[in-house]
């Protein structure tokens, strides 16, 4: 699955399962269903366009994997910080109470340390977990050599893997802990570009769905039975074996599912630009969102229908996240790790 618009359409849909899974007013059961595999989701779209032709050694991949993913961890980290606090200080000021503390410095020990499950709170794990995944599943990466059993060897292993680790340990600096899912996942992307290159008449099939969307409940519910709700945040995977595989079906479900509906150009948008939108969506624009409707939902009566509510702050987090995805690519590129602006495509153009 050569890189395309269709892994762009994955990525957004995927990043749209992360704001719906944070979203207070989200379905329990469709709640359940999100964190058995929209994670793991991410970093299998991180597998499907992993490849090695274009770095002609470790340290220049080293070295990109730094440009796209460590520096925008920095720099949009202190724009998040600097929006989330102003956001916080107009909340608290409309609510009549005093301006909040900022904390310089435990921000600080946040962003170096890197510890969510910590005071210094850090809502960008994802990226230190992937940065450290990616570098090591170079050497995996070097020495498969798209041989199908080996990815498949390394998914389950390192599930197995995850689930010691968080026996023993469940929070470490920099989300290292989370590191053997990353690997794990990251390997399922490679098997499944490896598996639909060679298989794609029959890897994509519509008539797969049913299929692929009944072993994705049947096994996100049994696991639900089995341990209760599923969060890699918390280190919580209940059964590794049925949590492999509810990710397993439920990734190959959105596979399919877009490769039959082709690509659909909002959710394109969000996806070529799922960075941005992940970094903000959870600590400012789903708060801003939500402050938005419970100000609007006082004078209207109809806003206080909870399903309303929820439609509500669905589109304005993804306005907002829009605006600012807009306003990074035109203004300030270099915050991403790019030497030159970039005007994507609108989502309004988009429809």
């Amino acid at each position: 699955m050569q890189r395309s618009r269709l892994i762009d359409t994955i990525k957004g849909l995927a990043i749209l399962l992360v704001i719906l899974g944070h979203i207070s007013l989200t379905p329990t059961v469709l709640r359940i269903w999100i964190y058995s595999f929209h994670m793991p989701l991410f970093f299998i779209c991180s597998g499907l366009t992993f490849s090695l032709c274009k770095y002609d050694s470790f340290l220049s991949f080293v070295k990109a994997k730094t440009k796209s993913i460590v520096f925008p961890y920095f720099s949009l980290g202190i724009l998040l910080w600097l929006l989330s606090n102003l956001l916080q200080t107009a909340i608290h000021l409309y609510q009549g109470g005093s301006p909040i503390v900022w904390g310089f410095s435990d921000f600080v020990l946040s962003m170096l340390l890197g510890y969510r499950l910590h005071k210094y709170y850090f809502s960008l794990w994802f990226l230190c977990t992937l940065f450290f995944a990616e570098i090591i599943f170079y050497f995996i990466e070097s020495f498969v050599k798209r041989r199908l059993w080996i990815y498949f060897l390394t998914f389950i292993l390192s599930i197995f893997g995850q689930w010691v680790v968080f026996l023993f340990a469940r929070g470490w600096y920099l989300s290292l802990d989370l590191v053997p899912a990353g690997i794990a996942f990251i390997s399922l992307g490679r098997l499944f570009r490896t598996v639909d290159e060679r298989h794609k008449t029959t890897f994509r099939k519509a008539w797969l769905l049913p299929f692929a969307l009944g072993g994705s409940f049947l096994s996100c519910y049994s696991n639900f039975k089995f341990a209760g709700m599923t969060d890699l945040y918390f280190c919580d995977i209940g059964n590794p074996i049925l949590y492999a595989v509810a990710a397993f079906f439920g990734s190959w479900f959105v596979i399919i599912l877009l490769s039959n509906i082709g690509e659909i150009r909002v959710i394109e948008y969000f996806g070529k630009n799922s960075l941005i939108t992940y970094v903000f969506q959870n600590s400012f624009c789903i708060p801003a969102a939500t402050f938005i409707t419970g100000i609007a939902g006082t004078p209207v009566e109809l806003l206080s229908d909870k399903t309303l509510q929820w439609l509500m702050i669905i589109t304005i987090t993804l306005g907002l996240s829009a605006v600012l995805i807009e306003l990074i690519n035109r203004c300030f590129p270099w915050m991403l790790g790019k030497s030159s602006p970039t005007a994507p495509p609108s989502p309004r153009a988009a429809l």
